[in-house]
């Protein structure tokens, strides 16, 4: 392992992982300091900010807030990130392909000293917002994840996939109507979302302009193509075209 001085941050809401992380840099990779070992990824974010840390050991699935919603937080961060996981089909796939360090946890002391090789030859590319989304869209497409990331104006909206209700067509935008909140405006047309919301199970393409989420659905109305009554009291046509299908998915 190269030997300069690595300033480190640990974030895992695991109180044993992290303890468990800590003794094995002590002892296979003194050259690392651990700045911070914390458990609350909303807490952290101000620290990883102020101390700008060389790496940042960052769990994926913890509660309120995942690892990618983490770095969604940091905007844009000069920090080579090694993600940590317990599962193996969540994560290996994304960060192969964006060439992103990761352990399986729990990792042995050997797969650690690999892991910061890694990072520490190839000085990964700092991770901007593309990036990030990119990656969780990769992980979307394993069916792990209950979110979806919606661009915005502002930057990216995640939202749980079973709180959108519908998605209506307007040109090259498309609302997306949830059950609790206020609907979306994005700029993109509904194919697009359409390829973003995947699962052809949940979600249907009932007509060239709307796209419905089965779950929400209350009564069909028979028609030349039919009409689908949804939870929120809209009205959505149903193309002939999809009838067929639509009927055998309800």
């Amino acid at each position: 392992m190269n030997k300069q001085t690595l300033r480190a941050i640990i974030i895992d809401d695991e109180t044993k992982c992290r303890s468990v992380l800590e003794k094995q840099l002590s002892f296979a990779c003194p050259n690392v300091d651990v700045l911070a070992s914390l458990g609350e990824p909303q807490a952290a974010v101000s620290v990883v900010r102020d101390l700008s840390p060389d790496i940042l050991f960052l769990d994926i699935e913890m509660p309120l807030m995942n690892g990618f919603e983490f770095l969604q937080e940091l905007d844009r961060i000069d920090i080579d990130v090694i993600f940590t996981t317990a599962h193996e089909e969540y994560a290996l796939k994304a960060f192969q392909v964006y060439a992103v360090a990761y352990l399986l946890k729990p990792c042995s002391e050997e797969d650690l000293v690999k892991a910061l090789d890694k990072v520490i030859d190839k000085r990964i590319a700092p991770l901007d917002q593309i990036t990030i989304l990119k990656l969780f869209e990769s992980i979307q497409k394993t069916g792990q994840t209950q979110k979806v990331a919606i661009p915005t104006m502002e930057g990216y909206e995640f939202v749980l996939r079973d709180q959108i209700v519908r998605c209506e067509s307007s040109g090259n935008y498309t609302k997306i109507h949830l059950r609790d909140k206020p609907a979306i405006l994005v700029s993109k047309t509904l194919k697009i979302v359409g390829e973003l919301l995947g699962d052809s199970n949940l979600f249907v393409r009932a007509h060239a302009a709307h796209i419905v989420n089965l779950n929400y659905v209350v009564k069909y109305l028979k028609g030349a193509g039919g009409q689908l009554v949804m939870e929120d009291g809209a009205i959505i046509p149903v193309s002939k075209s999809k009838k067929s299908g639509l009927l055998e998915s309800l």
